[in-house]
């Protein structure tokens, strides 16, 4: 049923076009976010991952809905800057754009821990654009905590350290 729930939702949200099924004017996760933007990666990939989810529990329990769920996970949306091989934060983020709301590294979080399934290059490459911008949003509360993480995805183990640190391990504080 929760599966179930959240898909009809998607479907509520998106419109098809010539690119695929697209989610507009949604604020995503990027908690600064001013005005809501069209296709943020990170939603769009999540909607996509529960879509095949729910169509894979829809076979195993024949219910009717999992072939167009199913449909819908495979044409999600996707924005992408095909030649730099990296998952956009948005339809309108560029490489060129700067500031905290340019450091977020929301799409990340789509990779892991949501588990969108990109190949080897294209998940190195979009890990490499953000964490090369990430220095402003490091600390901010909700995406800091794995940025150590990705770092340690793509072999940077002292990028890793020093992401941990000031991304999860500033915020312990002692008994």
């Amino acid at each position: 049923p929760v599966l179930e729930g959240v898909s009809t939702w998607i479907e509520s949200r998106w419109g098809r076009t010539r690119r695929g099924y697209e989610i507009k004017r949604t604020l995503g996760i990027d908690e600064q976010r001013e005005h809501p933007v069209d296709n943020p990666g990170y939603v769009n990939m999540a909607a996509s991952v529960v879509l095949g989810e729910a169509a894979a529990a829809g076979r195993r329990l024949d219910r009717g809905d999992a072939p167009k769920w199913e449909r819908m996970a495979k044409a999600m949306y996707i924005p992408t800057d095909t030649r730099r091989r990296v998952i956009k934060n948005t339809d309108t983020f560029t490489a060129r754009a700067r500031g905290r709301g340019s450091a977020t590294p929301e799409v990340l979080y789509g990779l892991f821990p949501v588990g969108y399934p990109v190949d080897e290059r294209t998940e190195r490459e979009t890990i490499h654009f953000y964490l090369d911008r990430v220095d402003p949003y490091v600390g901010s509360p909700m995406l800091s905590p794995l940025l150590g993480t990705y770092a340690a995805r793509i072999g940077d183990r002292r990028r890793s350290l020093r992401l941990f640190q000031a991304g999860y391990a500033e915020f312990i504080n002692p008994p």
